[in-house]
This record gives C-alpha cells, structure tokens and sequence, in this order.
C-alpha cells in the first residue's frame, strides 16, 4: 500500500557528490531541496527515472558525511518557457533509516522552507497600425 509522507522541504544550496551506473567517479552538484526522505538535485545532466544512485553529502566540516543508495524519483527539464525552476532531478533516499533521518531533520531546522516560484504570466500585445 502506498503511504504519502508529509516532510517540511529546506532550500539549500549543499554540495552533493553523486555516482551512477554511468559515472563510475563521484561527480559534484548543487543540492537545493531536501527532506529526511530526499533530495532535489539542480543539474544539466540528468540521469533515467528509476536508476539507482549513490548520493553522498555533509552539513558541517568535522562531522562523518551522510552517504546514501537512492533512486531518482523524477527529472524536470523545464524546456518550457512558461516552467519556473532550473533543471535538475529528485532522488528518494533508499537506505536512511530512523536515525539518520532524526539526524537530517534536526540539522535542516530552522533553515526556510521553499517559497514558491511566482508563476509567469502571458500576454499578447496588439498594435493597431
């Protein structure tokens, strides 16, 4: 049975290293978005929906990075002139058990939650000549 999890999301701009299938060498990106159960990861290179990751990233200097399987949720392009955001993709933690979530939540406190994006509206202009 599919469960809905309500997380408070955190924007951020956190460096995460990421290796796939296809890059067998950790590769460096920008994490802007993430809960306990995830990450949003802003990127011009996107790897297939369902391909399993290894995302590894650190909050403080001095503590052990937090380093975990995932597999990318979805990929938005955002090709659209009308889509607000930057291309990137959401990857769920796959591996993060109680604790390192509790650890991740505690970590994001007091950072603020996304504000949305104002949406863009069209207009058409007539000249009348």
């Amino acid at each position: 049975m599919y469960k809905r999890f309500e997380m408070r999301r955190s924007v951020l701009g956190l460096p995460i290293e990421l290796i796939t299938s296809h890059w067998d060498v950790p590769l460096g990106f920008l994490a802007t978005d993430l809960t306990p159960r995830g990450v949003y990861i802003q990127s011009e290179v996107m790897p297939e929906p369902g391909e399993h990751v290894v995302c590894s990233f650190n909050f403080l200097n001095g503590q052990p990075p937090y380093c975990f399987f995932g597999e990318v949720a979805r990929v938005n392009l955002f090709r659209r002139k009308a889509e607000a955001g930057r291309p990137g993709f959401g990857v769920n933690f796959l591996d993060a058990g109680p604790l390192d979530r509790l650890r991740i939540r505690s970590a994001l406190r007091g950072l603020p939650p996304p504000v949305p994006a104002p949406r863009r509206k069209s207009c058409l202009i007539y000249s009348y000549s």
